[in-house]
């Protein structure tokens, strides 16, 4: 039997597949498309067939939509794409394919057309949705990468005391610090009382936002040239988070009285005016103490 012709057929079908017999080329489509995220700048950790990186972490606050995503090469043989999250050690399916497998409403599978990217979509984040999922084929055997989500509860926290006091005609400003935010909030809105005041500018009223930084962000309040009606509730209400309130009280301010000091306590006043009271005491009994000795040498 003439074994040449079969021989040359099998070397021309791995050269056509970029397959090396027995083994995968790296002229494969999984080694391609690896190439291609790398060579635009991606950082790209494979696990089988699958081009989104195992063993990742996802943070997330209250309230927020969230995204897993499982990108799988093309041409891959990955038979049905399913997840699953991990209750305490026991898999829950929560998708086949492109089929949402639970009757959660918040949850589903997003896949656009001709996508290689099965994401699951989580709206509404609660603190239960927290844990590892897993993204699995149905090849044998099994091919998975997990995703730890981390869920946060986000809150507002306006600086200094509960409660402020100003002079009217004087400048006030209210910073309020967002803890625990993992992506910037849609709107930061500031209240006096129940009134909305982020679009007060003719009433001396601006607000500043600074950027997001390691789960962080400030928002500022200023008012100029306050007047006794400002007087009242002032909250920080961003969205999806817990928000924040403090009393302000505009008092008048008397004939030449000096401009105060913003957001102080009156510690340091009551604190003074013992120290003068005790120095005062001090020094009279030290005066009577001399006076009555002087007249012992008379």
């Amino acid at each position: 039997m003439n074994w040449i012709p079969i021989v040359l057929f099998i070397c021309r079908l791995s050269a056509f597949t970029g397959r090396e017999v027995g083994d995968v080329s790296v002229d494969s489509p999984i080694s391609r498309t690896a190439r291609e995220i790398v060579a635009k700048g991606g950082d790209l950790e494979i696990s089988g067939i699958f081009l989104s990186r195992n063993n990742t972490v996802v943070e997330t606050h209250l309230g927020a939509d969230i995204r897993l995503h499982c990108r799988i090469a093309r041409d891959s043989v990955y038979g049905t794409i399913s997840w699953f999250k991990n209750d305490t050690g026991m898999l829950r399916l929560l998708t086949v394919g492109d089929d949402t497998y639970i009757s959660d409403s918040r949850v589903s599978v997003i896949r656009p057309v001709l996508s290689m990217n099965w994401s699951l979509q989580i709206l509404g984040v609660v603190k239960l949705d927290e844990g590892e999922y897993i993204c699995q084929s149905t090849t044998y055997p099994p091919s998975s990468i997990y995703v730890q989500l981390v869920v946060y509860e986000a809150y507002a926290e306006i600086t200094g005391g509960r409660e402020k006091v100003f002079k009217a005609g004087s400048r006030m400003q209210l910073t309020c610090t967002i803890k625990d935010i993992t992506k910037p909030p849609s709107y930061i809105f500031w209240y006096h009382n129940s009134r909305m005041i982020n679009y007060d500018g003719e009433n001396g009223v601006t607000v500043g936002v600074s950027s997001l930084h390691s789960r962080t962000l400030v928002s500022q309040l200023t008012l100029d040239k306050l007047e006794i009606h400002q007087s009242g509730n002032y909250s920080c209400s961003p969205s999806l988070v817990r928000p924040d309130t403090v009393s302000v009280r505009v008092e008048a301010r008397g004939e030449g009285q000096p401009e105060p000091v913003l957001n102080k306590g009156r510690s340091c006043y009551k604190l003074l005016s013992v120290a003068v009271l005790w120095f005062s005491m001090v020094y009279f009994k030290l005066l009577n103490f001399t006076h009555f000795s002087s007249s012992l040498f008379i």
